[in-house]
């Protein structure tokens, strides 16, 4: 990595820091880029060269957060197509270890922000030259996002492995009733 590389991502991750430590005590609302900078020890001028928004910070520390946790995956892990239960597992534990963020995010009306996140995070996951790929995106995204976010919503007191099986139980399920062959009914209308 270029040495203007590392600082950029060490700015951006100051900022993101910031911005996450003063939501810990403060809603989202209220927080002012003045109160960021100043913590991050940043210029206002360098807050805008990297982000447009506060919101746009919140989803660069996801998604950078996001591929810190597969970049220490072990490598049978990483990329695994279709996933496994113990990648899900991994997957769900990273959400269960920072709680308090999802928390957060979700108090404050943001963890929607996580969908953005994803898209950034899994982009790379389904095969381009896949037709339907961008549906099948979508379809595992917002299915995820849904999980998690019911997950976030209800105090997160479901372990990982807990809301993985439910998750591969569905799926399964789901996957027995298209396997079916329906008899067909003899009955007219």
């Amino acid at each position: 990595m270029k040495t203007i590389d590392k600082r950029t991502n060490f700015l951006k991750e100051c900022i993101a820091d910031s911005l996450l430590r003063l939501l810990e005590t403060k809603d989202f609302e209220s927080i002012t880029i003045t109160e960021i900078t100043k913590l991050a020890n940043v210029g206002r001028a360098t807050y805008y060269r990297y982000f447009p928004t506060k919101e746009a910070v919140i989803v660069f520390k996801l998604q950078y957060m996001l591929e810190e946790w597969e970049n220490q995956l072990p490598e049978p892990l990483r990329k695994k197509q279709p996933p496994t239960m113990e990648g899900a597992v991994a997957f769900m534990t990273f959400f269960y270890v920072n709680d308090q963020l999802f928390k957060q995010l979700y108090q404050n009306r943001l963890l929607h922000l996580l969908l953005e996140a994803f898209y950034g995070f899994f982009e790379k996951s389904i095969e381009p030259e896949e037709e339907l790929s961008p549906f099948i995106q979508a379809f595992h995204i917002f299915g995820m996002f849904g999980m998690i976010r019911e997950w976030v919503r209800t105090g997160m007191e479901v372990t990982p492995e807990e809301i993985t099986i439910i998750m591969f139980k569905d799926a399964l399920q789901r996957e027995e009733l298209l396997t079916k062959r329906r008899p067909r009914s003899t009955n007219c209308l």
